[in-house]
């Protein structure tokens, strides 16, 4: 490549973004040093491994530096850390080797990594199992660490995925991933190039990398607003709006509205008070409606003089416009002496702006202190008027919140009143992640398409026929349930399960080998742990033909359609898209302080509200999916999305709205006390972490008390479940149920 191809979006970067931040002070103290010392420190791994130094402690400098302290965005996939662990307790000799070969300085960048490639496929011959994405990005991670001015980390991180969308550059998956990071580094050679000719101060690589990888988490206020506008349309339509959020936010007005006539009279406020702060402080709310200072400071008045609190809330009550309930309220805050919250301006906003949400919550939002003012300043321009009296300045955001309503309503999204934008609004702040921030309002709303894709192709009369359904999962010490979880899944339609072997491998390798002669499960012996991540991107690799479709669960989750129909006939209405996300209901123990005879599905009843954990499973169409970015969520092939049960998209691992109408997973977490404490006693599969001390109170306990009900939905399944256990129960299999 000779020439740097753009796209519309290299101007706006050009002239944006990459200048200001260069020139931020924060620039070279934060982001520049940041990726020199993080340099220093790979330089430092080579240097053991050339010295023939133990390698352990620098490794571990390396990737908790990346782990903790390295860019807010992605510099390698978080798999990287998992796999070059496993290399070393796999074969320390050949992984030193291949560190080797970066210290040689009279070979050029491609040199070093083909070297470090022939090691790397060295290692996957001997065994090591080897992902070509981490290959490259530890490899260019390494080329960095010994030139960071020239080379930058390539592949699946956001610095190549932000190149790829300034330019429109890809490297050809098809070539050899040699030939692929040599492609990476022509290309970031003549960005570099024509940011030096802009004159904008780049000096080298390190530059470029920083300005790059700060652009994939930033987009212009214009484009968030359009964005926003085009999601707002979807989350409106989610058939769970309604119920999840709106309904919600009429409860808080109505307890709210009990609040305000106690205080007319002489009837007690405790209770009533703490019912309405209960609700707008939930821990469980998707927002901050208000920030939590605010209550600490609402209470903190009412005990401290409970005759001025009566006084001030009864104005919400005796005006009719919401500016002169609120002035007259502020005004009562400082009568006759002023209370505490009053010496805080933007406090007694907040509480004033949430009461008169409480009179009219249909045309007042709640201003101030809370996520609707933070989040709608970043969608549209807002200057306040710091010194306008307070009354004035209330006026100010209910104009500004007013001007957004107007605009929303001239869109075709279906908002009714204020309350509709308030929740829109806060809803919005939760499609940042914490790791790509401003980048999702880069996805489009994927339009719906007419027709499934891909099903042509897949026909093809020279493949066999595949699976409709399959499920992959990685197997830690589940031989006791694994007959129970296998046919119940049998049963629902599940054709083919894919399997990583990675705890109690013996015995669950002797316990399913008549499935494995079936053919229906297929079996990996996996020693790579942290395994999750890892194992999800080899099925990528090697079962990409494996099944139409693929759920990627864990063996504690069962998968079935709320109707009692087979997975397959829901799943055949989803074809269009290139995942589904399906939300989980969680058990605990029931109770049960040991395990009890019988079936999982059958003794553990006691479930939790869907609340309390909005994370999905995703089901994916493995041709589509281009990379798993953890056990719970994918990053697909165009950049498409992922949708719900209800066809509305997912941006991430959770779902602002849980649903159950179709497709549901039970999720079995705790089984029994004995069990749960022998799980927290291991280490998390998804990150290697030991588990919080605080789940055990958590699950056994809080959720218990607050969200415990029964849910028997399963249960209609258990009959069958168990004729087919006694049917297909083999010695073999029964030595493990």
């Amino acid at each position: 490549m000779n020439a740097l191809p753009k796209t519309r979006d290299w101007e706006l970067f050009m002239i944006h973004s990459a200048p200001y931040k260069l020139h931020d002070p924060w620039f070279d103290t934060s982001e520049r040093a940041t990726k020199l010392e993080l340099a220093r420190v790979g330089r430092a791994l080579v240097d053991a491994a050339a010295g023939d130094l133990p390698l352990q402690g620098p490794l571990e400098d390396l990737l908790g530096l990346l782990e903790s302290e390295g860019p807010p965005y992605d510099l390698v996939p978080a798999t990287v850390a998992a796999w070059v662990r496993s290399w070393l307790s796999f074969d320390e000799a050949s992984l030193r080797r291949a560190l080797g070969s970066f210290l040689r300085s009279e070979e050029s960048p491609d040199g070093r990594f083909a070297t470090f490639v022939e090691a790397a496929e060295d290692a996957r011959s001997a065994g090591l199992a080897v992902d070509a994405r981490d290959v490259m990005a530890f490899g260019s991670l390494l080329n960095f660490a010994v030139a960071p001015e020239t080379c930058p980390v390539v592949g699946a991180n956001d610095f190549s995925r932000e190149i790829e969308r300034l330019t429109g550059f890809a490297a050809d998956a098809s070539v050899t991933l040699s030939e692929q990071y040599a492609a990476h580094l022509s290309v970031a050679r003549l960005v570099e190039a024509e940011m030096k000719a802009a004159d904008i101060g780049v000096r080298d690589m390190v530059d470029v990398q920083g300005l790059v990888g700060i652009a994939s988490l930033q987009v212009l206020p214009y484009q968030r607003w359009e964005a926003f506008l085009k999601h707002a349309a979807y989350v409106r339509g989610n058939p769970r709006f309604e119920p999840e959020e709106r309904d919600r936010m009429l409860e808080v007005a109505r307890r709210g509205q009990a609040v305000l006539q106690a205080a007319r009279g002489d009837a007690p406020l405790t209770a009533v008070l703490d019912s309405f702060l209960g609700l707008v402080f939930d821990p469980e709310r998707l927002y901050d409606l208000v920030w939590d200072d605010v209550e600490h400071a609402t209470r903190g008045w009412a005990s401290s003089d409970e005759d001025q609190f009566r006084r001030a809330l009864r104005c919400f009550l005796e005006k009719e416009e919401p500016t002169a309930r609120f002035a007259a309220f502020a005004t009562a805050a400082t009568e006759p002496q002023p209370a505490e919250i009053a010496t805080d301006p933007a406090m007694l906003m907040t509480l004033g702006s949430l009461f008169n949400f409480v009179v009219d919550p249909e045309s007042a939002p709640v201003v101030g202190h809370g996520r609707f003012s933070y989040q709608a300043s970043r969608l549209r321009d807002f200057s306040l008027d710091h010194s306008a009296s307070l009354a004035e300045q209330y006026a100010q955001r209910l104009e500004f919140a007013n001007r957004i309503e107007a605009e929303m309503k001239e869109e075709p999204i279906g908002v009714r009143d204020m309350l509709d934008v308030q929740i829109l609004v806060c809803l919005s702040s939760l499609w940042f992640s914490r790791s790509t921030q401003d980048a999702l309002w880069r996805i489009d709303a994927p339009a719906v398409p007419t027709r499934p894709t891909g099903s042509e192709d897949r026909a093809r009369a020279d493949r066999p026929p595949m699976p409709y359904l399959a499920v992959c999962a990685c197997l830690g010490y589940d031989a006791p349930y694994l007959r129970e979880w296998i046919e119940f899944h049998r049963l629902v339609g599940v054709e083919r399960f894919f399997l990583y072997n990675n705890g109690d491998r013996e015995t669950q390798r002797e316990l399913l080998a008549p499935y494995v002669e079936e053919g229906v499960v297929v079996l990996h012996d996996w020693t790579v742990f942290p395994p999750q991540t890892p194992a999800y991107n080899h099925l990528l690799e090697e079962h990409r033909e494996g099944a139409r479709w693929v759920a990627v669960i864990d063996t504690d989750e069962f998968l079935f359609a709320s109707t009692g129909q087979p997975l397959p006939e829901v799943l055949a209405d989803y074809e269009a898209w290139p995942g589904v996300g399906v939300s989980r209901l969680t058990f605990g123990t029931s109770g049960h302080r040991t395990r009890p005879d019988g079936l999982v599905t059958e003794n553990y009843l006691g479930s939790f509200d869907a609340r309390v954990h909005r994370h999905i499973k995703t089901i994916i169409d493995p041709v589509r999916t281009a990379e798993c970015l953890g056990p719970h969520h994918f990053r697909y092939e165009d950049g498409s999305l992922a949708v719900d049960e209800n066809h509305y998209p997912i941006l991430g691992a959770t779902t602002a709205f849980t649903s159950f109408s179709r497709l549901r997973i039970n999720h079995y977490y705790t089984r029994s006390e004995a069990e749960f404490r022998r799980k927290l006693s291991r280490l998390r599969p998804d990150n290697a972490a030991p588990y919080p001390e605080s789940m055990w109170r958590q699950f056994t306990e809080t959720f218990r008390d607050r969200y415990g009900r029964s849910d028997e939905t399963i249960l209609r399944y258990v009959p069958a479940l168990k004729e087919r256990l006694a049917a297909t129960a083999s010695p073999a299999i029964r030595s493990g149920a």
